[in-house]
């Protein structure tokens, strides 16, 4: 019996069985109705439970897993209840992929693609889904997701993954983590000025700012060490991100007096704003124009 917010569903349950056996709609409707969309929020426990039963059931839930994540925007649109089995999908295969490492490679590749979904509840799950993962194999994990660098919302997840505390608690060493916050930074700041109108452009940015207070608290000073350089760069944007990520309360109380160099490094970067009233210099001179 699958235990939901502290009570036994019934519902759930039999739909679940019989998905199991592939007669998916009664499931997918039950799931629907206690998705909690359309609303601010969906229904966390239950996206969390059916993962937790298909992560311990193991080969006999992937051909469920992978009808949840088969429904794409037009068979589930965004904001709907629909949207809700995708999710679920999502959760369901990081368990899966925690469970059993053999499933890592093809679920990674079925991860990249949700994290740049249409619908932004899909994009929000992948974080939680490599989580999971990373809850089980800690730094390791981190070396996999090099390749996950060079895609904005791709990177976005992976910082957004580490930044969670069940996976951010077991970081040990600050050589994986650096390395992919440092290539998340260089991917921004060589962002061509399309990119920087992509919607990932700005999550990746986000990304940041949520992993830099999590990571300095776990792992210190290294990583204010990959973030002070890019302190200083000629991108005022990257440079007020930077500053931004300092204000994490974590990283004000454990690392002051780095903190503030590093807001110098990037006071002193800005350049000297020019204003002709200030500044004596001689001017040219105009003559008065002859009358005829």
């Amino acid at each position: 019996m699958t235990t939901i917010q502290g009570f036994k569903s019934d519902a759930l349950a039999k739909a679940f069985a019989g998905a199991l056996g592939g007669r998916t709609q009664p499931l997918f409707l039950e799931l629907s109705r206690l998705s909690g969309l359309p609303g601010t929020r969906i229904n966390v426990p239950v996206a969390q439970a059916l993962a937790d039963e298909c992560g311990r059931l193991g080969k006999k839930a992937d051909p469920l897993i992978d009808a949840l994540l088969a429904e794409d925007a037009d068979r589930a649109p965004g904001g709907t209840p629909l949207e809700f089995l995708p999710v679920c999908g999502v959760y369901a295969l990081g368990a899966r992929m925690a469970a059993d490492p053999k499933r890592r490679a093809h679920g990674l590749a079925v991860l990249s693609d949700a994290a740049e979904d249409l619908r932004f509840r899909v994009r929000d799950a992948v974080p939680v889904a490599l989580a999971r993962v990373g809850a089980r194999d800690g730094d390791a994990f981190l070396e996999e997701l090099e390749p996950w660098m060079d895609g904005y919302f791709q990177a976005a997840a992976v910082l957004f993954a580490i930044a969670r505390p069940e996976w951010g608690r077991l970081l040990s060493e600050p050589g994986p983590a650096s390395l992919r916050l440092g290539e998340a930074l260089a991917l921004l700041y060589h962002a061509s000025r399309a990119d920087r109108r992509y919607p990932g452009f700005k999550a990746l940015g986000e990304a940041v700012v949520a992993a830099a207070g999590p990571l300095t608290a776990r792992l210190g000073g290294p990583i204010l060490e990959v973030l002070e350089p890019w302190a200083k760069k000629d991108d005022p944007w990257l440079r007020d991100l930077v500053v931004q990520s300092m204000q994490n309360t974590m990283i004000r109380a454990r690392h002051g007096d780095e903190v503030t160099a590093i807001e110098a490094a990037a006071e002193a970067a800005k350049p000297i704003p020019r204003d002709g009233k200030k500044v004596d210099l001689p001017t040219r001179k105009r003559g008065k124009k002859k009358r005829r």
